[in-house]
């Protein structure tokens, strides 16, 4: 059973920015969290541009993109269309998949794949991409990571492992590039069979928004001091499954059925 759609919790991804119509639909997409230096924003874009990346999209950023234009060296077309968004997943919203570019080891159940394989990793899934970047002083925050489906490993040497932003943006542009050039044509059998993808980012968190308001509502979440870490857990489980829209749609319908009224027993 599929809920009403009057159910669901509705909501716009809250976009600050003032940016013209939204870039054409794009498979890969860079976002940048909390950049704190224009320069290196402009560079970003730049590194994107030089490999046939155009959609670029920053989390509450320390500057406007107007400010990186100058850094950006004949890259204009990406700032110009740049937007700008308060979350991540508001930033996010359109797509199916995020990698998490970080460093740092974390204690998360993500499939880490290195950036060498990320060419043939993005050949086998759907959907469209985000490419996630943390901000020059603390990268990606646990938080961050947790909204990702993957973890995006660039190695580098590890007395010195931390990367420039725009570094990292270049090296991820260039085997995206590697990508676009190697995308193995699908074979008859696969070119038959309908395409299943991932629900949208959107599509996700409002459904988890809603299961987590139910678990609420029945105090699932004890002692309280907890709540957060097993939030955060759920919220590792459906992204590392990338359910579809279908499933989220039979997900909803339980909720639906969980929360109606049940029967009062008749003595016979």
């Amino acid at each position: 059973m599929i809920p009403h759609q009057s159910e669901r919790p509705q909501s716009e991804p809250s976009q600050t920015s003032r940016s013209k119509a939204s870039p054409k639909a794009s498979r890969l997409v860079v976002i940048l969290i909390a950049p704190q230096l224009a320069a290196n924003t402009g560079l970003s874009a730049r590194a994107m541009y030089n490999f046939g990346l155009t959609d670029l999209r920053l989390v509450r950023p320390r500057h406007s993109p107007k400010q990186a234009r100058n850094a950006s060296a004949g890259a204009a077309p990406v700032i110009d269309a740049a937007q700008v968004f308060d979350t991540l997943a508001d930033a996010s919203h359109d797509l199916h998949t995020l990698w998490a570019c970080t460093a740092r080891s974390r204690r998360l159940h993500k499939p880490v794949v290195a950036l060498p394989d990320l060419p043939d990793a993005l050949a086998h899934e759907p959907g469209r991409h985000g490419l996630v970047f943390g901000g020059e002083k603390a990268g990606l925050d646990n938080a961050d990571v947790a909204a990702c489906s993957h973890i995006l490993h660039i190695p580098t040497s590890p007395d010195c492992p931390s990367l420039n932003l725009a570094h990292a943006v270049l090296l991820a542009a260039h085997y995206c590039a590697r990508y676009g050039a190697r995308r193995p044509a699908r074979d008859l059998a696969k070119h038959d069979a309908p395409e299943i993808l991932p629900a949208p980012r959107q599509t996700l968190d409002h459904f988890l928004t809603r299961l987590i308001q139910t678990l609420d509502e029945d105090g699932f979440f004890f002692p309280p001091e907890k709540r957060d870490r097993m939030i955060a857990n759920l919220r590792g489980i459906f992204t590392r499954i990338a359910p579809s829209q279908p499933e989220i749609d039979t997900l909803h319908g339980i909720i639906s059925i969980r929360r109606r009224p049940k029967p009062k027993k008749t003595n016979s």
